[in-house]
């Protein structure tokens, strides 16, 4: 049985540009592989992304229900999980297939990555997967136990969480280093810029965000590294609440090695 729960509609109605989900510091994740930062990235964020689907999705009742539930329950389910990796065994075959994830059915039931099919996933895929797979785990910490369903609803809410992922890569070659760039169904909202370097993601919202250009929100596109200065270059087209209104604002983002050692760190300047 599911978790009862009094929600608020407006509740629903949450601003992603200032939730602490998504406005936290430079780099993403806890210093592990690419796709275990993103994992963690997405866990932390999965409430804001199920909020978007509520809003943006074509849910029946029962469907919204059992989303709401999870929103409802979302702080108390973080605290509780802890998130782990390990290779694929014979635990991870379920319904006659091996799965890339699994997790008990109470609170603090840890959820357990398949690594060996989690690092098949596309990059362009990543995101997307990973809200599909993570709303299917805190399904069954929520009570239900039917997979099938939990397959459906993960899907329908990854469909709906963002409107499309985009990659430029600046390492053509090796495809180890490139932005990527999340953008959302709600027009009032900013994209999503993570710059991935390595096994390293790094937001980089907040650095634009500091600069302060504007009250308004953005998108960004064109992405490249500048041959001479061998920095990443891109637009900014921010939608300012002013008689002005739109306007490009070309960007330069630059990494310092000594602090990719040290954690890592990221600049951003406008041009």
């Amino acid at each position: 049985m599911h978790i009862k729960f009094t929600l608020i509609i407006a509740f629903l109605i949450t601003n992603i540009l200032t939730s602490p989900a998504f406005s936290r510091g430079d780099e993403v994740g806890n210093g592990s592989g690419l796709y275990e930062n993103r994992t963690s990235y997405v866990f932390n964020s999965l409430d804001q992304f199920i909020s978007q689907a509520l809003i943006y999705g074509e849910l029946n009742s029962f469907d919204t229900d059992f989303l709401q539930n999870i929103i409802v329950n979302f702080k108390a389910i973080s605290k509780e999980t802890k998130i782990t990796f390990k290779k694929e065994d014979e635990s991870f075959l379920i319904d006659g297939e091996y799965r890339i994830a699994m997790t008990g059915d109470d609170l603090s039931s840890k959820i357990i990555f398949n690594i060996d099919k989690l690092y098949l996933i596309p990059p362009i895929e990543l995101t997307q997967t990973l809200i599909s797979i993570l709303v299917h785990e805190l399904g069954h910490k929520t009570g239900e136990h039917n997979h099938f369903y939990l397959d459906y609803i993960g899907g329908k809410v990854a469909d709906r969480a963002i409107k499309n992922s985009t990659l430029y890569y600046t390492d053509i070659i090796e495809k180890t280093e490139y932005i990527e760039v999340v953008s959302f169904f709600d027009e009032e909202l900013s994209d999503r810029i993570l710059f991935v370097s390595g096994d390293r993601t790094f937001d980089i919202n907040t650095l634009i965000e500091e600069k302060n250009f504007c009250d308004g929100s953005y998108n960004a596109f064109n992405f490249h590294k500048n041959t001479n200065t061998k920095s990443l270059e891109g637009l900014l087209l921010f939608k300012c609440n002013t008689p002005e209104g739109s306007t490009i604002q070309p960007i330069q983002i630059t990494k310092s090695t000594f602090g990719f050692i040290r954690g890592g760190k990221i600049n951003l300047e406008f041009l």
